[in-house]
Parts: structure tokens; sequence; C-alpha cells
């Protein structure tokens, strides 16, 4: 027996199998974090994010039942909060829009370019840290196409003269984003 803890009470040595598994466990969690924050920060589908979070709650299923035994039998509980502690930090980043804003950052600069020159294009291309699906111009308008939206189509549009006067039978909503740039959506 080895003595831990304040008190000095015996504890068990941690067994290999457990830790073994904890550390997998932890390392498929922080895959699949660093997943969600790229899905957000790079504006893909949805559905991508919403399998990282299913993954994420199976994860958190096997995490529960192997932390629950570590703690009592072994006491291990620093090893036991690393995956909640990354499911943490990761909640915060993708709540508070740091993931979204990095992205963001990060492509400004060629999504500008590309806005200069605005080529029209129904292939997909790489912008920044965004996969751009579609380019469409219409007058100063540039619109990028992003594969963000569940059912609907969203993107950029950078939008010099402010966005168009919306009128009632619109399918296309516009968000101001960042000076000229704004966010659209192209409802059904």
């Amino acid at each position: 027996m080895v003595y831990g803890g304040e008190s000095g009470a015996l504890r068990r040595p941690t067994a290999k199998w457990w830790l073994i598994t904890t550390v997998v466990l932890a390392g498929l969690v922080e895959f699949c974090c660093a997943a969600l924050v790229w899905f957000v920060g790079s504006d893909s589908w949805v559905g991508y994010s919403l399998i990282a979070i299913n993954v994420l709650l199976v994860l958190a299923v096997a995490w529960s039942i192997c932390a629950v035994f570590g703690l009592i039998r072994y006491r291990a509980h620093l090893l036991s909060a690393v995956a909640p502690l990354l499911v943490a930090v990761t909640v915060a980043v993708v709540y508070t829009g740091a993931a979204e804003w990095s992205g963001w950052q990060l492509s400004k600069g060629s999504l500008a370019a590309a806005a200069a020159e605005c080529a029209e294009r129904s292939d997909s291309v790489r912008i920044g840290v965004y996969t751009i699906e579609r380019v469409d111009r219409d007058g100063a308008e540039c619109r990028f196409y992003t594969g963000g939206g569940l059912i609907d189509r969203v993107g950029f549009a950078y939008l010099p003269d402010g966005p168009p006067p919306e009128f009632r039978a619109s399918e296309t909503t516009y968000r101001q984003y960042d000076g000229s740039w704004y966010r659209f959506v192209v409802s059904w």
C-alpha cells in the first residue's frame, strides 16, 4: 500500500490497465475537442460539429465510468479531471466565439484579396481556413458560400455599400460581421 493525500490514508497503487484506459480516453477527448474547435472556426458543415459532440457524449459515459472507478479505487483525482477540463475549455472557446473569431482573423486577409478580384466560381477552394464552395458577384457585392449551414446556405459577403434593403419575400438575410463584411444566410 502507498500512503497518499494530506491525511496519510492508505491508497492502492494505480493499475496499469486503468492508467492506459484513462490516457487513451483523454487522447480521444482531446482529439474530438480539437476537431470541434476546428469545425466551428473554419465554418464547416454543422453536421461535423454534431458528430463530434455525439462522439464526445459517448466518450463522456466511458470517461465517467473510468473516472469514478479511479476516484474510488485509486484516489486518482488529477488524472480523472483531465477530460472534463478539456471539455470545459472547448465549451468556453466555442461558446465565447473565440474559435469563430480566430478563424476569421486567420482568413480575413485572404478573403479581402479574393473579394477585390471576386472571380465567380462554382468549385470548392480553400481561402484561409474556410472551404469556399461557391463565389457569386452582384455589382459591388461579393458572396463567399461556406458549408457552415445544416440546411440553409451560409457564408461571408463583402458589401462595401452595405447590405441591400430587406424585402419581406427576400430569402437572404445579412448580419454585419466586421466592417464591410457580413455573414449571410440564404433560407429555404
